[in-house]
């Protein structure tokens, strides 16, 4: 992108903002963001949207490490217990609507042992619920495997809710990308 992609403007805000603030008008526990050690400016315009900022020593080389630590925060800030949940969201997702959130927590609240997952498209997309006891899980794959073989596994009960929204698989990759979801908040 040429720039950090979190700190691009996005309405009143930075897309950042607008994803934290999304996040936290539904009221969610906590809501956690992971940023790099020598990224002062992400930090603090995830602090002044009310995010709690988790920063390792060395930046993660894959997602998954970064998932571990936010786990590792949610564990060591929040003593879950098993029937709580953890949502993963990342950072660039920021038009993911307040009615899609509100329909996957309330999933999650018929399906609390399974994944929740949204889907449109027949494509799976962000946020996903995921039980608390899959953070476990997750410490436990191999260094080269993502979170996602999780939501291939066996023994993962995984529930698909149908939505009627693209956004939720619209990341920010490119400038193209930027602009276009852009467009689409605006409009």
């Amino acid at each position: 992108m040429g720039q950090p992609k979190l700190l691009l403007p996005f309405g009143e805000t930075t897309v950042i903002g607008r994803l934290i603030d999304l996040l936290q008008a539904e009221k969610l526990a906590d809501v956690l963001v992971l940023v790099r050690p020598d990224d002062a400016a992400l930090a603090a315009e995830a602090r002044a949207h009310g995010a709690r900022v988790v920063q390792p020593p060395a930046p993660p080389q894959q997602m998954r490490v970064s998932i571990e630590h936010l786990l590792n925060a949610i564990e060591q800030g929040d003593s879950p217990a098993p029937d709580d949940a953890w949502l993963l969201i990342p950072g660039d997702h920021p038009l993911v609507s307040p009615e899609t959130l509100r329909l996957l927590i309330a999933e999650w609240h018929g399906h609390p042992a399974s994944v929740v997952l949204p889907v449109t498209q027949h494509c799976r997309g962000h946020p996903a619920i995921f039980p608390w006891p899959c953070a476990e899980r997750v410490r436990q794959l191999p260094f080269d495997v993502g979170v996602n073989h999780l939501l291939h596994a066996d023994d993962t009960p995984v529930f698909e809710v149908p939505v009627d929204d693209p956004t939720i698989l619209l990341d920010l990759d490119t400038p193209e990308d930027y602009q276009r979801a852009i467009q689409d908040f605006e409009g």
